[in-house]
């Protein structure tokens, strides 16, 4: 389902949304060549919990396509908007609160 991934006003906080290329980055040993051009599109990181398990589920979402990719934006992703670390953990605190409830 394309476009299931734009940002909306409220969820804007969450993202870190200054950094959205990292000059550190290291290259991927899992891919050969060039890919200096990317693949024009902007990948949203999202993360589930489980309410039974509490297990939690990091994925990132295209706004282009809608694909789903587990754990990692795909190599050669353009543009990357990944989760604040402190709405990361407040999720985390949540979880553990309601794992001590149940």
């Amino acid at each position: 389902m394309p476009g299931a991934s734009q940002l909306t006003f409220s969820e804007f906080k969450d993202y870190d949304t200054r950094i959205v290329s990292d000059p550190c980055a290291k290259n991927s040993n899992r891919i050969h060549g060039n890919i200096d051009e990317g693949d024009g599109d902007v990948w949203v990181e999202k993360v589930l919990i489980g309410l039974k398990s509490g297990v939690r589920r990091t994925f990132f979402i295209s706004k282009k396509t809608g694909r789903q990719v587990p754990d990692e934006p795909p190599t050669g992703a353009s543009t990357v908007l990944y989760l604040t670390t402190d709405y990361k953990e407040e999720l985390d605190a949540r979880r553990m609160s309601n794992n001590r409830r149940q």
